[in-house]
């Protein structure tokens, strides 16, 4: 039987994926945008709200063009800038006060992102066994969630820190 990812083309689960990947990337987006304006509110970097953007627009790429499209795979490989998101904040909020938790945090999840990452791009430069293909899919879903999990606890720390002062 030959194998077949769940969001290529034929799959029977080839649209659900794609309104779910679209789900996502409206989402991602939003989130962006949110994380811009509380930068801008408190006048921190907002470079990586850019780079949370970035990855939405990639995930939206990534729907648009099912595998085996070649579009698919550079989309894909894109979304590496979106994974650079926590590591973004990490440097760039790391001088101001009362932002180390959430400096640190994101700089561990970048940790857990990077270790996903690097287990999601090794298959294409080593010959892998058919169980290790068959398992190619959860090392994407593992960085999936390092890079939800980051976004989540993000927002829920944003959302709980006191308005802006003043001018």
């Amino acid at each position: 039987m030959r194998h077949r990812e769940i969001g290529m083309v034929g799959s029977p689960v080839a649209t659900a994926f794609a309104v779910s990947l679209i789900a996502k990337a409206v989402l991602v987006t939003t989130f962006g945008i949110g994380v811009g304006q509380y930068a801008g509110e408190h006048r921190l970097s907002k470079a990586p709200a850019l780079f949370v953007v970035a990855f939405g627009v990639s995930l939206l790429g990534v729907a648009a063009f099912p595998s085996p499209d070649p579009w698919h795979n550079r989309f894909g490989l894109s979304e590496t800038i979106g994974y650079l998101s926590p590591l973004v904040l990490a440097i760039a909020w790391r001088s101001r006060a009362g932002y180390r938790g959430i400096v640190v945090g994101s700089a561990m999840a970048f940790l857990l992102v990077l270790a996903a990452l690097v287990l999601d791009l090794l298959p294409p430069f080593v010959r892998v066994s058919q169980d290790y293909r068959a398992s190619y899919g959860l090392m994407q879903r593992a960085l999936f969630a390092g890079c939800f999990g980051w976004t989540g606890g993000l927002g829920l720390t944003l959302s709980r820190r006191a308005p802006p002062v003043g001018p």
